[in-house]
């Protein structure tokens, strides 16, 4: 049987709809006169088998992924340049920090924020 979904409900799926998809739809039943068919007038529509925040959750995953945001671009270097330290500038952190950094770290400039 078709179905039938108009724009004021289908701006409120939080999920893509794609071809091969499971759906559980409630609506009501009409019939389409100038084909002489009844289709269904979708009021709600779920994804069938996981649940819609976990399909929205996947296509977000599956969208952000070809995007190229998971990759991995810049090596992580094996010593920082620059390090922020959010503590009281009158605390002895800041100072605890300055004194316990290695020679090999030495240039690594320490910022107080």
């Amino acid at each position: 049987m078709r179905c039938v979904i108009f724009k004021g409900n289908a701006s409120k799926l939080r999920f893509q709809m794609q071809e091969g998809l499971n759906l559980i739809v409630r609506g009501s039943v009409s019939a389409y006169i100038p084909r002489g068919e009844y289709q269904i007038n979708c009021l709600e529509v779920l994804p069938d088998g996981i649940g819609e925040l976990s399909l929205t959750y996947q296509q977000l995953k599956t969208s952000l992924q070809a995007r190229g945001y998971f990759d991995n671009k810049k090596p992580i270097p094996a010593f920082p340049k620059r390090v922020a330290v959010l503590t009281s500038i009158t605390g002895a952190v800041i100072e605890d920090i300055k004194k316990s950094r290695t020679k090999a770290v030495e240039s690594c400039e320490v910022f107080c924020a």
